[in-house]
């Protein structure tokens, strides 16, 4: 899909932590998105996590490499949401199935994971 140039906008997202990482991959096997508490996002995150006024907590799928690291979120409200997984180095399949929470003003579209390597 060819999105132009300024057409999206990076969002406030947080990695699922290990202990949770499972079961929201699980819970996101039939579906690309859930909306979460605010409350329940932090539990996931493990951290201060907190989205701006307006603005909703969801679960959303993602695909990676060998590493957490390297994530990237971006949102338009045209063509849906883009979450991207960069590595450095060489790819070794399979990439692994993530999840990530994002904030939103509103729900997505259509979710597009992505993975790449860079290197």
């Amino acid at each position: 899909m060819h999105v132009p140039y300024g057409e999206t906008n990076p969002v406030t997202f947080g990695m699922v932590n290990e202990r949770e990482m499972d079961a929201s991959v699980k819970q996101l096997s039939d579906v690309d998105f859930v909306a979460l508490e605010a409350e329940r996002a932090r539990e996931l995150v493990d951290a201060e996590f907190e989205c701006a006024d307006g603005e909703q907590a969801y679960l959303v799928r993602a695909v990676a490499h060998t590493t957490n690291q390297g994530f990237s979120a971006s949102f338009s409200r045209r063509y849906g949401l883009f979450v991207r997984h960069t590595a450095l180095g060489h790819w070794k399949p399979p990439l692994m199935k993530r999840a990530l929470v994002v904030c939103l003003t509103e729900a997505p579209r259509q979710l597009c994971p992505t993975a790449g390597v860079v290197g």
